[in-house]
């Protein structure tokens, strides 16, 4: 590289800055997406909690020619601003993310060289809790002892059925409507799912027929409108000098946030934990991890795997692929890597010897099947002729 292209490189933090123009116009991506990357990669002056660690632009690395920087330097400004077991795993995917599309255009512009590639940070974190999710006798105790309670109302129970029934993503649940759902072919319509473009990549979900009932129920009491929100904002009002209070309607056009999503499902652990209390809810089953809609995603995964690996219905892997929204089967695999585990602990162990005997007394069930169908379809055969010869006869 010359010297005078060498003067033309910008910073770390101009060339952040030439990115996340493209990342919007040329990328094509969803706003919420260059958000994300932009609060990364350049920081964010939104209100609210502050992000953990320092954003790549605002580091010591920031006012450095972009050619200098160095895979260790990736590395050092990464551990800083992802810790690793402090941050969500989503937050760590998010940052990594950012961070190798940012190297990828440098080396597209020639900023940097190839070899710079190999600085490239690892999407999944370290530790990722795959056994959170809810297991079969998990979920039923849920159903009986805590969201049958008073306090959760109708609109609380379709809230969990949704996320539980379809697996959707957090963000997902508040863009959905009436609209989305397909009575004749039994699914769900998700629009503006996660992945690449301005809208993200849209998706069906299949649902089964007493879910879809409930939901046209719910529509048709609250007499909401196809194109509304199915779940929209409202707030909880205390009476005056009580405890006590009534749910009030904010917009029946606005839906509720993912923080109301969140609030709702901590709510329900924590009427778990009053029942397991009461002796209503068994110990071993109160699960040691807090409800979130990703326990809820993999909760969806995992029973539909486990019901269909069982032969009694249930997704396929290829089929969770796609009502997941997921683009390789690896990533469903990820979802799945407790689920196997329940399987092998829950199925009948026998010895060799009593398996083969299983197989031969399962062999010769068949083969007499076999005969007997065989002697029936003669009988039948032979009836026909009797027929046949009393006619000509």
């Amino acid at each position: 590289m010359t010297v005078a292209r060498m003067a033309q490189l910008p910073t770390v933090k101009q060339a952040i800055i030439r990115y996340l123009e493209w990342y919007l116009a040329v990328g094509r991506r969803k706003p919420s997406s260059h958000a994300a990357h932009a609060s990364v990669l350049l920081g964010s002056d939104r209100p609210g909690r502050p992000a953990m660690g320092t954003s790549l632009a605002n580091s010591r690395y920031g006012s450095m020619r972009i050619d200098r920087l160095n895979p260790q330097h990736a590395a050092n400004w990464f551990a800083q601003r992802c810790p690793v077991g402090v941050m969500a795993d989503n937050s760590v995917k998010r940052s990594a993310a950012a961070f190798n599309g940012f190297i990828d255009y440098c080396v597209s512009q020639g900023w940097m060289d190839q070899i710079m590639e190999t600085a490239k940070l690892r999407r999944l974190p370290r530790g990722g809790r795959r056994d959170e999710w809810l297991r079969p006798e998990q979920v039923v105790a849920f159903e009986d002892h805590v969201l049958s309670g008073e306090w959760c109302d109708d609109y609380r129970r379709l809230l969990w059925d949704t996320s539980l029934t379809t697996g959707v993503r957090t963000a997902e649940i508040p863009a959905m409507q009436p609209a989305h759902f397909n009575r004749f072919d039994l699914d769900l319509l998700v629009p503006h799912g996660k992945g690449a473009g301005t809208e993200g990549k849209s998706r069906t979900v299949p649902v089964p027929a007493v879910f879809l009932d409930r939901v046209l129920a719910f529509v048709a009491e609250h007499c909401i409108g196809p194109n509304d929100p199915l779940f929209w904002q409202r707030r909880y009002v205390y009476t005056v000098g009580g405890r006590d209070g009534v749910w009030e309607t904010v917009s029946r056009g606005r839906p509720l946030s993912d923080a109301a999503v969140r609030s709702f499902l901590l709510r329900v652990r924590q009427e778990a934990e009053v029942a397991c209390r009461q002796g209503k809810f068994a110990r071993d089953l109160l699960p040691s991890f807090e409800l979130t809609p990703k326990v809820l995603r993999k909760t969806f995964a995992c029973n539909q795997f486990i019901l269909n690996a069982r032969g009694d219905g249930g997704l396929s892997m290829k089929e969770l692929k796609e009502a997941l929204g997921h683009e390789d089967l690896r990533t469903t695999d990820t979802y799945l890597a407790d689920a196997h585990r329940y399987l092998s602990s829950t199925t009948t162990r026998v010895s060799t010897a009593d398996a083969a005997r299983q197989i031969v007394e399962r062999n010769e069930r068949r083969r007499r099947d076999e005969v007997q169908a065989e002697l029936a379809a003669r009988e039948a055969e032979l009836e026909r002729l009797r027929s046949e010869l009393d006619k000509a006869s």
